[in-house]
């Protein structure tokens, strides 16, 4: 007596829906993979436009700043890798660089912004950034107004 195979049902059955759930999941498992590591690889640079919100509550240079020692405009030694890490970016994603300073209103103050500014923007060039892209935002407050740890540094925003 020959067996009877069973017909197969038209619809899809629970082996196919969890094979399509299986594919689903592993997709937006690679695709969350895929968009942290491009959101976080190098620590990459943030985009905000909010300049004054770029503070950091210790002397640490953040992701995006350049930490300079007091009285000095040479870039430190750190700063070329990172740097460049920021021009990488920019030049992928067509970004613009706005270089944000803030400087006590005291002699000698603004110069030593303009040359730390101009000594990042030079190490962006050096990485392939035109220098059209690079704009710089000196901000000056009064005597004794500026936190010490927004005064060492330059930040590098991506816009």
């Amino acid at each position: 007596m020959p067996s009877k195979a069973r017909p197969r049902k038209a619809g899809k059955t629970s082996r196919d829906l969890a094979i399509v759930a299986i594919v689903v999941l592993v997709v937006v498992a690679v695709a969350g993979l895929l968009q942290a590591n491009r959101d976080h690889a190098g620590h990459s640079p943030s985009t905000s436009n909010d300049i004054t919100s770029m503070t950091t509550a210790s002397h640490v240079a953040g992701p995006n700043d350049v930490l300079f020692e007091d009285g000095s405009d040479r870039l430190p030694a750190d700063a070329n890798t990172k740097l460049a890490v920021i021009a990488e970016t920019a030049r992928v994603e067509r970004k613009a660089l706005t270089l944000a300073v803030q400087v006590e209103d005291v002699p000698g103050a603004l110069e030593m912004a303009r040359r730390r500014a101009d000594a990042v923007r030079h190490a962006l060039e050096a990485n392939g950034v035109p220098t059209a892209s690079i704009k710089s935002q000196i901000t000056a407050t009064s005597q004794g107004a500026g936190s010490p740890q927004r005064l060492d540094r330059v930040f590098v925003v991506l816009r």
